[in-house]
């Protein structure tokens, strides 16, 4: 039996549209995040606009970023913003207008900003390892995934198209993992191991 962690959904649920063609990369930075391969992405998929927001603190996520800015300056990334430090109110606007959602780390155990991005509308793109490609894109029924950067390259094309059409349900998939649900999941476990 498998309990997802709770997330908090409900500060992010953001069902409407009229938004722009915005792909987002949210969590602190540091390098297993693997940034270098939204860049890369972005250097190729320059019709979009990319936002890596993340935490900073301490020396390793300050040289982290450092990198990132150096790559973006050095290939002269045009469509790029690396931002630290976000308010919350901002990181929300800002989710309020993107389409995509890009998680670029590979193996992560779940990936709670997947399903807080949902929650917000964005339509997922996870490579394809870890939980948020088994648990909550659920192999593909609730986004996009990839193994190879063409195939992120294909994906975050399709997620930007599919956008208006796949919201409803990329909602849908997120409101699961709210704090409601993980209470009544932790319940039937706790009965379940009494029962014995």
């Amino acid at each position: 039996m498998i309990l997802h962690p709770p997330v908090d959904v409900d500060r992010f649920y953001w069902p409407f549209g009229g938004r722009e063609d915005i792909i987002v990369s949210c969590g602190r930075y540091s390098p297993e995040k693997n940034y270098e391969f939204v860049l890369r992405l972005a250097e190729v998929l320059n019709e979009f606009q990319f936002m890596i927001i993340g935490a900073s603190s301490g020396n390793v996520s300050d040289r982290y970023y450092r990198k990132l800015l150096t790559i973006v300056k050095n290939k002269k990334i045009k469509n790029v913003d690396l931002i630290r430090d976000l308010p919350f109110d901002q990181l929300v606007r800002t989710y309020r207008k993107a389409k995509v959602y890009l998680h670029a780390m590979r193996g992560e155990h779940f990936g709670i900003a997947v399903a807080e991005a949902m929650a917000s509308g964005l339509i997922p793109v996870v490579h394809k390892s870890g939980g948020a490609w088994t648990d909550i894109v659920d192999y593909g029924a609730y986004g996009y995934g990839y193994s190879s950067f063409e195939e992120a390259v294909n994906a975050v094309k399709k997620a930007v198209m599919k956008a208006d059409e796949l919201r409803g349900s990329i909602i849908k998939q997120a409101m699961n993992f709210n704090k409601s649900n993980f209470k009544k999941r932790f319940k039937q476990i706790l009965e379940n191991i009494l029962s014995f």
